[in-house]
C-alpha cells in the first residue's frame, strides 16, 4: 500500500508527485492512494483504479494524519497486517505517523525527497540530511561576523534576526546549505563571556554584546558601520537584510530578483500590521503572552492594568528597541478584537473598555493563544485582501520566524483551521478571504447582562 499525501505541493506542481506516486506503484507492483485536497480532486484526473483520500481546502496537517491514519493505515493493518505501507508526504504529523502505530506494524512515513525518478527510493539531498545534524562544526567566520553585527546593534538583535544578518554575510552558513544550527554558533560564545543570550532556554532569545567583548579585533572593522542610537531604534521593524540583486554583466539573476520580490512582499505583509497596530512583533510575542498568562494567576489585575504591566515588564526587562506604550496598543487591539480574557463570572473583558476596569481577570478562554494569533492572521488578511494560497510559506515565516519551515507552516495551518471551523476565513479563487464577522469577535464562556457602559461598546453578532 503506497499512500502520495499531495497536499503540502505547490500549486501547479501536483501532477509531478503524481507521476512519481505512479512511479512507485509500478516499481513495486502495490496498490495505492492518493491524499488530496478537495481543490486538488477537481484539479487532477486520478485513474479509477487508485483510491483517494479527500480533506477540506483549510483542514490543517494534523487533521491530514488522522485521515491517513483512520482512512488508510489502521484499515490495511487490521485487513492485511503483512502488507507493507509507504507514505510520502510533507508535512511532519504525517511523517510522524508510524511512531503512533502499533508495536510489529510494517508502515513508514517518507518524506517526499526520498522518492526519485522511476519509483527508486533513496537518501534524500544533502541540505535535507543536513538538517537533522545537531553537531556541525562552526567556522571562526561564523563567529567573527556575529561580534560585528552585534557590534552594529548595541541595543541586540533576536535570534531571528541575527540568523538573517549572518546568512546575508555570509550564505553557507544557511541551514539549506549545511550550516550550523545558530545557537550552536551562539552558546560557546556565551560560554566565554562574549554575548548574552536572554532568557538562553527561550526559543528565541535576545542576543546582546557584552561590554567586554565590544573592543576586541574583528577581521575588517573598517567595513563596520557606526552604532545606531538608540533613540533611532524602530519602533516595530522586521530585520531582513538589505542585499542586491547579484548581477553578471549587468543582467540580475532571475533566482535573486525572485528573492527579492519575496522579501518586498513579506516587508509589505509586515508593514500592514505594523501600521494598524497589529504586530506581528513575532520575535516577542511569546514572551508578551508568556508575562500575561503570569499576571492571570494572580488574579488581581483589571484587563486594562494587566496588559499594561506585561507590556512595560517585558520592554524593560528584555531591553526591547521599541516603546512599550507600541506594544500596549498591539495588545490592546489584539485582546479587544478576541476577548480571551475572563473574570471570575465568566465574562469576557475587553482592556478598551473602561467598565471592565473593576474586574480582576481570574482566567483565560482554552486555546486562547492560538485565538489570539488566528485574529492576527485574519487582521492582516483583511488589510491586504489579496493573500494568495501560495503565499502561505511567507505568512508562516512572518508570524513563527522562530520555527523551522514545516513546523511554522503546520502552526499556520492549524490557525486557519480553527478560522474554517468557526465560519470565519475560506479560499476564493485562492484568496484567503475573512466573513464579515469576524470584526471585534467576542467570545465568553458566560456573559452577564451589559452595563450602560458596557453597551457602548458591545460587539455585533456573529
Amino acid at each position: 500500500m503506497i499512500i502520495a499525501d499531495i497536499t503540502r505541493a505547490y500549486q501547479k506542481t501536483e501532477g509531478q508527485f503524481v507521476r512519481l506516486f505512479h512511479q512507485r506503484l509500478s516499481f513495486t507492483g502495490s496498490r495505492g492512494a492518493v491524499v488530496m485536497y478537495d481543490r486538488q480532486r477537481r484539479a487532477l484526473i486520478i485513474p479509477p483504479e487508485v483510491g483517494t483520500i479527500v480533506v477540506n481546502d483549510l483542514a490543517s496537517a494534523y487533521e491530514i494524519a488522522a485521515a491517513i491514519r483512520e482512512q488508510a493505515i489502521l484499515p490495511t493493518l487490521r485487513n492485511s497486517p503483512q502488507e507493507p505501507i509507504e507514505i510520502f508526504s510533507f508535512h511532519r504529523p504525517v511523517i510522524e505517523l508510524s511512531a503512533t502505530l502499533p508495536d510489529g506494524h510494517r508502515a513508514q512515513t517518507l518524506h517526499w525527497s526520498h522518492l526519485r525518478e522511476g519509483g527508486v527510493l533513496q537518501d534524500p539531498p544533502a541540505e535535507k540530511r543536513s538538517m537533522a545534524i545537531n553537531h556541525v562544526p562552526v567556522p571562526e567566520k561564523a563567529n567573527t561576523a556575529v561580534l560585528e553585527i552585534l557590534s552594529q546593534h548595541p541595543l541586540g538583535l533576536g535570534i531571528t534576526a541575527l540568523r538573517e544578518f549572518l546568512v546575508a554575510r555570509h550564505p553557507d552558513l544557511a541551514k539549506s546549505a549545511g550550516g550550523p544550527p545558530v545557537k550552536s554558533i551562539l552558546m560557546p560564545m556565551r560560554e566565554r563571556g562574549l554575548i548574552s543570550v536572554e532568557p538562553p532556554e527561550d526559543v528565541n532569545p535576545w542576543i546582546r554584546l557584552v561590554a567586554s567583548s565590544a573592543n576586541l579585533n574583528t577581521t575588517q572593522p573598517e567595513t563596520m558601520a557606526p552604532p545606531a542610537a538608540p533613540a533611532d531604534a524602530p519602533k516595530a521593524e522586521m530585520h531582513l537584510p538589505a542585499t542586491e540583486p547579484e548581477v553578471r554583466d549587468g543582467v540580475a539573476v532571475g533566482k535573486e530578483i525572485e528573492k527579492e520580490k519575496k522579501k518586498r512582499r513579506l516587508k509589505q505583509l509586515h508593514d500592514h500590521l505594523a501600521k494598524n497596530h497589529f504586530g506581528p512583533f513575532s520575535d516577542d510575542r511569546s514572551s508578551f503572552f508568556n508575562e500575561i498568562e503570569r499576571l492571570v494567576a494572580e488574579k488581581r489585575h483589571s484587563a486594562m492594568k494587566l496588559l499594561r504591566k506585561a507590556a512595560r515588564k517585558v520592554v524593560e526587562d528584555r531591553k526591547l528597541p521599541f516603546p512599550w506604550s507600541g506594544v500596549e496598543e498591539f495588545l490592546f487591539n489584539l485582546f479587544d478584537r478576541r476577548r480571551v480574557l475572563l473574570d471570575c463570572e465568566g465574562t469576557a473583558r475587553s482592556p478598551k473598555d473602561l467598565a471592565s476596569a473593576a474586574f480582576p481577570i481570574t482566567h483565560t478562554i482554552e486555546n486562547w493563544r492560538d485565538l489570539l494569533e488566528m485574529e492576527m492572521v485574519l487582521r492582516l488578511a483583511e488589510v491586504d485582501g489579496r493573500i494568495h494560497r501560495r503565499e502561505l510559506d511567507r505568512l508562516a515565516f512572518l508570524f513563527f520566524p522562530q520555527l523551522d519551515d514545516e513546523a511554522a507552516y503546520d502552526r499556520l495551518d492549524h490557525l486557519l483551521a480553527i478560522a474554517a471551523s468557526e465560519n470565519r476565513a475560506r479560499f476564493v479563487d485562492d484568496t484567503l478571504v475573512v466573513s464579515p464577522s469576524s470584526s471585534n469577535a467576542v467570545a465568553a464562556i458566560k456573559v452577564l447582562p451589559p452595563t450602560d457602559t458596557e453597551a457602548m461598546h458591545a460587539s455585533p453578532a456573529a
